[in-house]
Parts: C-alpha cells; structure tokens; sequence
C-alpha cells in the first residue's frame, strides 16, 4: 500500500505539471535504461552469525519528451524482500545552467544522501545518515536526512569562473526529510551550496568540491521506544553496559533544522571525503560526522583495485529505545573494492563498532561484510 500511494503521489505530480502543449514537439528519443543487483553476506559475533541476502535490485528508465528541454525519469525495485519507488520526477533543463525536477528525487543535503547505493565508498552507508545497520534490526546512527522525498527541487551549475571554481546551489521544498522524521507533513526546504574545480594534466589529476546544507521547517519525531538488540546479543535487553536500551514511546513536535558542511578533495589516485551534520528539533539534539579515504591502486598493479578505510561517529541527545544519551557510537572500516570487469564488482568490509570509546562494546562489534554487485 505503501508503494502504492508513492505510485498514485508521484503520477498525480507529473499530470500536473505536465509541460505545456504549444512547444514545437520533436520524437521521443534518447532511452537510457540502467540498474544494478547487489547481494551481500555478513557475518558478525563472537560465534559468527552469517546473513546472506539479496541487498538490492534497482532498475532505472529515463527518455526525454517530445518538447526540449523536458525529461522524464523512473525508479524502482526491491531492497531485501521489500518493494521500493526511486526517484521519480518530471525534468525540465533551461539552458546549460538550471534544471527544475518535480516528483520524486534524492535529496540536495550533503554528498551520500545524493549518491545511489551502487556507487557507495563502502557496504554499509555512514551512521550519520543511518543508512546502514550494521547487523541491528533497526537503523544504527542519526538517520536525519532520508534518501528521499516528494516535492520540488531546482539546480544551478555555473561554469567555472574565478581560479577556476564552479559554484552551485540546490534547493527544495519537500514532505519532510524522510527517516525518523515523519515524512508526511509537507513543511522543509533544503538547500546546498558551494564550489567544485577541477584540473586534468598529463601527470596531474586535482578535484575538489566543497558544499555547505542547512534545512528548516516544521515536523513532528515520533519514536517507539521497543527493545532493540545486537545481531548476536543473547542477553537482557534493559539498560546494561553494552549501551542497549529500552524506552518507553515518546516525540515531540515543532521548528526543525539542519545544517551539514561537506568536502571531497581528489590527489591523482586519493580520494578524501568528509561530512558533519547537526540537527535540532526542539530538545532533542544529535551530531555526527565521518571521514573517508579511497586510494586507487590501478596505476600500480594490474588489476582495478581500490583501498577503502573510514571512521565514523555520532551523538544522540535522547534516548530512542536504540540509543543511550550523549554517548558516542562509533565505527572504524577498513575495505577492498574490485571491479574485475565492465560490470561486475566486489566488495569486502571489517568493520570494528565502538560504544563511548570502547572496542568490543557489543557482542557483535566486528563484522565482516561482502557485497557482489552487477550494473547493467
């Protein structure tokens, strides 16, 4: 029913706002169909317990319209056994700088947020935006910022002007920020700005784009305060030194913001990437960042194989039932990534959760990871 409605919202946006007859019109053309299928294994626990499960299935579909200009584009799939609608919106690009999309569409906060699962750094995303579990049955991190959401959305990119420097802005007015934030209470408008540069030379390969998100509106938490437990964890779930907690329900209700700053820098075949985010929604405070590096080691060896390393922490200022209050979850991954051919890819990750500084916190703190992935 779920993805129904999303169905039904997102047709009932793109009737709408269907693009106006009076242009001269010109075949549909331009078809570009796209997706990926990712299956992982996991294992985590003193006495390992293993998950294998198909992660992902995604496909992609996007044609441009008989009037210039306008594009449309559709996503669906499955993540596990569930049902899931994409983006889903009516494009329309006004010369070579801005581009209006309305319908369904990743968010303009930050740099995961708006990047798909199949070009991930690692397996797991960041706890800062929770999507990512680590072995709980619920999201592990601050999940602030979802992956998605209906609304309006406009683009400018700029060429690049002095030193080089492009800058940008994205905005957008949407149902919520998705995740624990209720998402049907149409009140937030998001915006990211910044510059990114970019210099190719013989020996010389620089990029750098640095972005700054805040977010603003009114929306309601609501939270339910079940037992959350470790995958591996055999014990009594109440308050007790491995941090898991149980809480009774609560919420709240009123402003709600945002803000994040974001930077990744390009060095020939090193990547760094990093993020910070704090939200605010009356009492209820949480923060969190991450910092991730890639080395590429194509040039070195004769195979195509990345080095993936990245450490990671978030506070929560209340207590959710997953969470105990002001006490940092972090988590340290290390990870290879091959891409053995055109489609095919391979991903392994340790990754080491801490609980207020401590390793070995959870009866499940190391997990090993392993994602295979096909695109098309």
């Amino acid at each position: 029913m779920v993805v129904l409605k999303h169905i039904l919202i997102t047709l009932g946006l793109l009737l709408f706002a269907s693009p106006p007859t009076t242009a001269a019109p010109c075949p549909l053309s331009d078809y570009k169909f796209s997706g990926c299928i990712q299956g992982e294994v996991s294992g985590a626990g003193k006495v390992p317990e293993t998950r294998a499960l198909m992660k992902r299935l995604d496909f992609r579909l996007s044609t441009l319209l008989p009037w210039p200009g306008w594009l449309i584009a559709a996503e669906a799939g499955m993540t596990g056994l569930h049902m899931v609608l994409g983006e889903t919106y009516l494009e329309y690009r006004l010369g070579t700088v801005t581009t209006f999309k309305i319908g369904r569409f990743r968010l303009p906060f930050g740099i995961e947020p708006q990047t798909h699962a199949a070009k991930m750094d690692t397996i797991a995303g960041s706890l800062l935006y929770g999507f990512g579990n680590y072995g709980w049955p619920e999201t592990l991190g601050l999940a602030g910022v979802g992956e998605f959401a209906y609304g309006l959305r406009a683009d400018f990119i700029w060429p690049p002007r002095f030193a080089g420097l492009a800058p940008f802005i994205s905005a957008a007015l949407v149902t919520g920020n998705g995740r624990d934030i209720i998402p049907d209470i149409p009140s937030q408008g998001m915006i990211r700005l910044g510059f990114a540069s970019c210099l190719e030379l013989e020996e010389l390969r620089h990029e750098m784009e640095l972005g700054l998100s805040g977010a603003y509106g009114w929306n309601e938490l609501s939270q339910s305060g079940g037992e959350y437990v470790p995958l591996g964890w055999s014990g009594n779930p109440e308050l007790n030194e491995a941090g898991v907690v149980s809480f009774s329900n609560f919420g709240g209700h009123g402003p709600v913001s945002l803000l994040g700053a974001d930077i990744r820098l390009r060095m020939n075949d090193l990547i760094l990437k990093a993020e910070w985010m704090a939200r605010r929604l009356e009492n209820f405070h949480s923060h969190g960042y991450y910092l991730t590096a890639i080395f590429e080691l194509e040039r070195y060896i004769p195979a195509n194989l990345d080095l993936v390393a990245r450490w990671e922490e978030v506070v929560q200022g209340y207590a959710d039932g997953l969470h105990a209050p002001g006490k940092p979850y972090s988590a340290a991954t290390a990870g290879l990534k091959w891409r053995f051919c055109s489609y095919w890819q391979l991903e392994i990750n340790y990754v080491s959760l801490l609980y207020a500084s401590r390793l070995h916190a959870f009866p499940n703190s190391d997990i090993v990871m392993a994602l295979l992935q096909v695109s098309f």
